[in-house]
């Protein structure tokens, strides 16, 4: 019979992975062969070590519901007598994937976790800190010039007195109890295939060999505390609503691991004069019937400053003048977008008595 991870944890099948972290280091630290427990503790210390190695993973945790709990076993696949793998051949499962139990998984995948050990690769990825997500409202202008935000947020960060170590600056090291200073631990693992041995990182050393005679004491060995952090973000020019920018390893810290990064999802404010499509810019400018009419140039403003803008003879309400390479500028690119400038005319309410005398004259020409 497979083991039952979750109730070696004292966890139900439904929890979540800091349920899961809590539980372990609760055992962990209850079981650890350095209080001189008995021989019996020291096995529920490496139970509890098996249990959270599977259990902490996503994709090994969903092939074990799949597995334990799914109702699958070694008797129900053919070739298999009893869960006892006998002398069959596994070759042909190498490129073979499939569904068990609503899980798609690949086989392949999961001989390479039986056989291949779990490198030190694999241990920091799961001791990697977690990636944090911060919004961050610009301007218009600083999305056309780029600017700097500094961010604060509260999270986990490396211990400032040991540096992450987990350890009195002091304390000397000792041998690891549990992988006897290796940095591996051998686990034996029933499975519906039958029994299978394979090599773990130690998550007690990280892989290290050596654990500290004392704890950080302010950290209480865990590498890390809770404070408020601060980066200090770049917006680059160009960037948009929604764009995202990443900044790597300003997460969450963490301890025998890389820290998480940190993802800067920007929002442009709303402007009072422009309005933004991809990197072209769109505004309005009120000009008289005789400027329509007879054309000329006037003053407008651009995200960069005052230019002339040429209005040509019998421009129409509503025509859009186009400015080239006045727009923005192009995100991770060279050049700029267009202004569009739209065309309002302003049509005077009153008239003086010699304004509808010429506009008379002007109907009699047929205009």
């Amino acid at each position: 019979m497979t083991k039952n991870y979750y109730k070696i944890l004292g966890v139900e099948k439904n929890a979540t992975a800091d349920d899961i972290k809590k539980a372990y280091r609760k055992l962990a630290h209850k079981y650890h062969p350095d209080k001189g427990g008995s021989a019996q503790d020291v096995e529920k210390f490496k139970e509890a070590n098996e249990a959270y190695q599977v259990l902490s993973d996503e994709k090994k945790r969903k092939q074990y519901d799949a597995f334990s709990f799914g109702g699958g076993s070694a008797s129900g696949w053919p070739g298999f007598g009893g869960g006892q793998t006998g002398g069959w051949d596994f070759n042909g499962f190498n490129n073979f994937t499939g569904n068990f139990e609503g899980v798609e998984f690949d086989f392949g995948d999961v001989f390479d976790q039986f056989f291949s050990g779990g490198s030190r690769q694999q241990s920091e990825a799961r001791n990697r800190g977690r990636d944090i997500e911060m919004r961050v409202d610009v301007t218009l202008e600083e999305a056309f010039s780029g600017t700097q935000r500094e961010v604060s947020f509260a999270t986990e960060v490396v211990c400032d007195v040991c540096n992450g170590k987990r350890y009195a600056p002091d304390s000397k090291l000792k041998t690891c109890e549990i992988c006897k200073g290796v940095g591996r631990i051998k686990e034996g693992r029933d499975t519906f295939f039958g029994m299978f041995h394979n090599i773990i990182t130690c998550e007690e050393c990280f892989g290290t060999g050596k654990v500290p005679e004392r704890n950080c004491k302010k950290c209480y060995g865990e590498g890390k505390f809770h404070s408020k952090k601060q980066v200090n973000a770049k917006i680059p020019a160009g960037v948009s609503s929604h764009d995202t920018i990443k900044i790597e390893k300003q997460g969450e810290a963490g301890v025998g691991g890389t820290a998480g990064d940190l993802y800067i999802k920007v929002f442009i404010k709303d402007h009072d004069r422009f309005q933004r499509r991809e990197y072209d810019l769109y505004s309005q400018e009120v000009i008289s019937f005789i400027q329509a009419t007879m054309g000329g140039e006037i003053k407008i403003k651009t995200i960069d400053g005052l230019v002339d803008l040429k209005i040509p003879k019998g421009t129409q309400g509503g025509d859009l003048i186009r400015l080239r390479a006045k727009g923005m500028p192009r995100l991770r690119s060279v050049g700029r977008g267009d202004q569009y400038v739209r065309v309002k005319i302003d049509i005077p309410k009153r008239l003086s008595n010699r304004a509808k005398e010429l506009l008379e004259e002007l109907k009699k020409e047929g205009l």
